[in-house]
């Protein structure tokens, strides 16, 4: 870490990407102390897999030079961001000041706007929450994505829900540009963690939303009332995820009748508010599309419910599959 330091010190005016990839570290004697390093022209910053050997008995956090790094070098120029890493335990008070240190992507969308590089669409970013203290924010690619991206293991659920919140949800300035958000929870098989699903009902934001249970569980997770409250009014008096075009569920056991429900109940709530069900911020050929797994695990469809959900108004689509990975959520906003 100290010949790294010293190196990025001596070219800190003119240095433009930094990426650190599969490293482990000599354990730092001194790691208080050191002083800030303002990388100004740097434009790219990655550490991926970054790690530090343990020292003596005492345990060292394995991705604590990852907060470290992010405290010694500042890059207030930065257009593109990646960290993943994985903590050995949990420990709050340095996570907090991990996402403390991490860039607000909105700052970096503005930088990259600043630098002439063109935008085509709003931003998008995919966010997954994950079983076993999980988190990922995928917001990189074409068009209107986000040069961001996060793939932290054991880290605070409740640290990462605030970050999400305060900074995308709440904290994104509109006058930029509005953000879209693709949601993916990953849960087990013994516990529904219904609130954590439904915390951004409200923001008009998500346009995605999946959900996967416990790969090769005994029993797949049980959505008790998850459907009924899709097609319920939220606190805001509209349906939840009032803007959402794809709902993948996969390994959750849903009778089809309750799709049936669901679909035909926020139909009607649409028509209530005197808006078609496909708008509300969607074009007109765009409206929910729906994607279920048909396993022994999975939803339990026949062919006439099936039709019944397709002919509901609102529905683009129904989709299927059986085997396999489930498809994904995309990062564009296509």
């Amino acid at each position: 870490m100290e010949v790294l330091s010293g190196i990025v010190l001596e070219n800190s005016k003119s240095l433009n990407i930094f990426r650190l990839r599969t490293i482990n570290f000599r354990p730092c004697i001194n790691p208080q102390g050191q002083e800030s390093v303002v990388l100004q022209k740097l434009t790219e910053f990655a550490l991926l897999d970054i790690m530090e050997n343990s020292s003596g008995t005492d345990e060292v956090v394995k991705n604590d030079i990852v907060v470290r790094m992010l405290r010694r070098f500042l890059v207030p120029s930065c257009t593109s961001f990646a960290v993943r890493a994985a903590f050995s335990k949990t420990l709050e008070v340095m996570q907090e000041e991990l996402f403390c240190l991490i860039p607000s992507p909105h700052r970096l969308f503005t930088r990259s706007l600043s630098n002439s590089i063109p935008r085509s669409k709003p931003p998008m970013a995919r966010i997954r929450f994950l079983e076993n203290d999980g988190f990922e924010l995928h917001a990189s690619g074409k068009g209107g994505s986000l040069p961001h991206y996060l793939d932290l293991r054991k880290v605070s659920q409740t640290t990462v829900r605030r970050w999400t919140k305060e900074v995308l949800v709440e904290g994104w300035p509109e006058q930029i540009s509005r953000l879209y958000l693709n949601l993916e929870y990953g849960v087990d098989g013994n516990r529904w963690p219904m609130n954590n699903v439904f915390e951004f009902e409200d923001s008009g934001i998500v346009v995605g939303l999946k959900v996967t249970g416990k790969f090769r569980a005994k029993q797949s997770v049980r959505t008790a009332n998850f459907a009924s409250r899709l097609g319920s009014r939220g606190s805001s008096g509209s349906v939840p995820f009032s803007r959402l075009r794809t709902l993948i569920l996969s390994n959750c056991y849903i009778p089809g009748e309750e799709v049936l429900e669901m679909v035909q109940k926020r139909s009607v709530v649409r028509r209530e508010e005197g808006q078609r069900p496909t708008s509300s911020g969607l074009t007109e050929n765009e409206g929910l599309t729906i994607i279920l797994d048909l396993d022994e695990k999975g939803v339990e469809l026949s062919e006439p419910t099936m039709q019944q959900i397709t002919a509901t108004e609102g529905i683009k689509d129904i989709q299927q599959y059986t085997d396999g990975e489930p498809p994904g959520l995309c990062d564009e906003n296509d």
